[in-house]
């Protein structure tokens, strides 16, 4: 017969500024971990690129 939401309390929410910081840490978080290493073609590579446009 009892309700498990006390009526007489207001429903919690979280403070605005915990979500947001929630927020902007994951949008900084994603990039990062999905970013895979940049590696550059070795000179060999870009000689015979060179060779072949001349």
């Amino acid at each position: 017969m009892l309700s498990g939401n006390g009526r007489h309390r207001r429903p919690r929410q979280a403070p605005a500024f915990v979500v947001a910081a929630g927020v902007t840490g994951s949008a900084i978080a994603i990039p990062l971990l999905g970013a895979g290493t940049a590696s550059a073609a070795d000179t060999a590579t870009w000689d015979r690129l060179a060779e072949c446009e001349s």
